[in-house]
């Protein structure tokens, strides 16, 4: 669709998508749908790393402007954005300005050059600062292999998502280390992570999901999970004897 953005409300989706920036952005939207003629958008050009917490906040969004009798137009987002809603079922559900074309997602993108080192391996603290600077790494990584721009953006999302899993709910401390690796052989990319917190499984913990459902009731939890089960091809977990924790993802990019 393409509408005219001139008398359209904007508001931008956060890229900080912490608690308080949640709140303000809420707070904005609500002020702003009372002066809406019928839309709103949501501007999502910023966002790169798109994350459950993000996809929540649209939720929220999506909600209040439904209950208002607003639309509400999600105008240029990013691949991330794009490829996260389709892989969630979400896609249909929201309104895109595709007067840009942002909507279209590439799904070979741009062959890079092989490098030398096709292992990142690194240690990172247990703190949300310490993540991004973590994602930050696997980004800068990605870059310099030959995976396409789709597979790139999923690698980054898992990453994201089970490195702040560990983070939540492993009961350890910031003085912990979560041990990651992400490998690109030929054909696939292996990551691996190893922390030494209480005992999950992320690839049987039972997870309900019903897109409809959970946009209606605003559930927030397990949909971090829901994206990493669906964008990788293989997740396998090990408990170790002597209590650590071993989950290893696989992802095909050919």
């Amino acid at each position: 669709m393409s509408v005219d953005t001139r008398k359209t409300p904007m508001l931008e989706l956060p890229v900080d998508a912490g608690f308080e920036r949640q709140q303000e952005f809420i707070v904005e939207l609500k002020e702003s749908v009372k002066h809406a003629v019928g839309e709103l958008f949501v501007d999502c050009s910023k966002v790169e790393q798109v994350t459950s917490t993000h996809v929540n906040i649209l939720w929220r969004a999506y909600s209040i402007c439904k209950d208002s009798g607003v639309r509400m137009i999600l105008k240029n987002p990013t691949e991330s954005v794009v490829r996260v809603l389709s892989i969630l079922d979400l896609r249909e559900m929201f309104l895109i300005d595709e007067s840009n074309d942002y909507s279209k997602v590439s799904q070979e993108g741009t062959q890079k050059p092989q490098t030398l080192d096709n292992l990142l391996s690194m240690k990172i603290k247990l703190e949300s600062s310490e993540i991004a600077t973590g994602l930050k790494r696997v980004q800068e990584f990605l870059k310099s292999v030959p995976v396409t721009s789709a597979c790139s953006v999923e690698i980054e999302t898992i990453f994201y998502e089970l490195a702040t899993n560990v983070l939540l709910y492993s009961k350890l401390t910031s003085s912990d280390l979560l041990d990651c690796s992400v490998e690109v052989t030929k054909n696939r990319i292996t990551m691996k992570f190893i922390d030494s917190g209480v005992l999950f499984d992320p690839s049987t913990a039972e997870i309900r999901y019903d897109p409809k459902s959970m946009i209606s009731n605003y559930q927030k939890r397990g949909l971090g999970l829901v994206m990493i089960r669906r964008m990788a091809d293989t997740i396998s977990y090990e408990r170790r004897d002597d209590g650590v924790n071993i989950v290893t993802v696989m992802k095909d990019w050919r």
